[in-house]
């Protein structure tokens, strides 16, 4: 199925999760991390059970520090 992660179509696996997702993009242990999905911020108590669906949007957003 497509997935457009940060605006960028990706093809992943039909049952595609967040936890695929962090792991595909080397950001399991990135703290600061926040998922909008459809332009929804997705709590991460919902992350664990979230499955994405076909052309889902998906925004990975990064805190950082900075001034």
């Amino acid at each position: 199925m497509t997935l457009f992660i940060n605006s960028e179509a990706t093809d992943v696996a039909s049952s595609f999760k967040v936890e695929d997702l962090l792991e595909q993009f080397h950001l399991a242990q990135v703290k600061g991390l926040a998922i909008a999905v459809n332009d929804m911020v997705l709590p991460k108590s919902e992350w664990q059970n979230h499955v994405f669906e076909e052309n889902d949007h998906v925004t990975l957003i990064r805190a950082s520090q900075g001034g």
